[in-house]
């Protein structure tokens, strides 16, 4: 089993457990618990993304928003804002990042993918 594989089943099997603290009102610790949800939803986004499943990916950024939200922590949030425009970034799909047509963006004035993988917005070669 590669590597990116044994992660994604340690980060399944983190997600269950965390997501059953953040569920257990006895525990008292719901927030800290919905805050490492979104952290480990982050890292699970990461493989996902990684492997192709982009329609994964989309969806797991969504659960992390929702859990950011909750957890009530603007670094969270902030988070989520960048891992989402990193894969707008990475796909370079700029339209759905809600840019006006005309407002001057198109794939012309996108750098290729190496000056972007450069600056850190592309983590694969591809």
């Amino acid at each position: 089993m590669t590597s990116h594989m044994e992660h994604s089943v340690t980060t399944g099997d983190l997600i269950a457990e965390l997501a059953r603290a953040k569920a257990d009102p006895r525990a008292g610790r719901s927030r800290q618990a919905t805050g490492l949800l979104t952290l480990a939803l982050r890292a699970a986004d990461g493989t996902a993304f990684k492997f192709g499943y982009l329609d994964l990916s989309a969806r797991i950024i969504d659960l992390m928003n929702v859990m950011a939200q909750a957890a009530d922590n603007p670094l969270l949030m902030a988070t989520v804002a960048y891992v989402r425009t990193e894969t707008f970034f990475a796909s370079l799909d700029l339209t759905a990042l809600g840019a006006p047509s005309g407002a001057g963006v198109s794939a012309r004035s996108v750098p290729s993918g190496d000056v972007m993988r450069m600056f850190g917005f592309c983590t694969s070669a591809a």
